[in-house]
């Protein structure tokens, strides 16, 4: 039994060291800008779920129009200082959008992207970690 739990550890501990940190889901929560809206901020909330190292699955959740909208895509980079890059599909294929920051003491400020036809700058973000 020792020997089990022994081992059941020390496989923990070097996934742990393999990782770079549990792999557990992460909550961000912040908001966005619309280029388009002068300025007005929208909240913007996140869960990523880990795939990799500083690799995570991203479902973005907000409001559009007073209506709830949800978008899926890919987070990478260290969440807690340095270049953090993603993406966002809308669930119906139809929109695309990528975006590009920097974290620094777990705020990441960003610019993000329509990426649907060419590559538009479509506001700028900020998002921290909310777990």
């Amino acid at each position: 039994m020792k020997t089990i739990l022994a081992f059941s550890i020390a496989a923990a501990f070097l996934t742990i060291v393999a990782l770079g940190s549990p792999a557990t889901a992460i909550n961000l929560r912040g908001t966005f800008i619309w280029s388009n809206e002068g300025g007005q901020k929208h909240q913007l909330d996140a869960k990523l779920s880990p795939i990799g190292t500083n690799e995570w699955q991203a479902v973005w959740n907000f409001d559009w129009k007073q209506r709830p909208v949800t978008f899926t895509g890919a987070v990478k980079g260290s969440l807690q200082n340095g270049l953090v890059t993603g993406t966002g599909d809308s669930t119906d294929g139809r929109r695309h959008f990528t975006f590009t920051g920097t974290a620094k003491d777990g705020v990441i400020t960003f610019e993000h992207y329509e990426v649907t036809h060419g590559k538009n700058r479509t506001g700028t973000g900020e998002l921290r970690a909310a777990n």
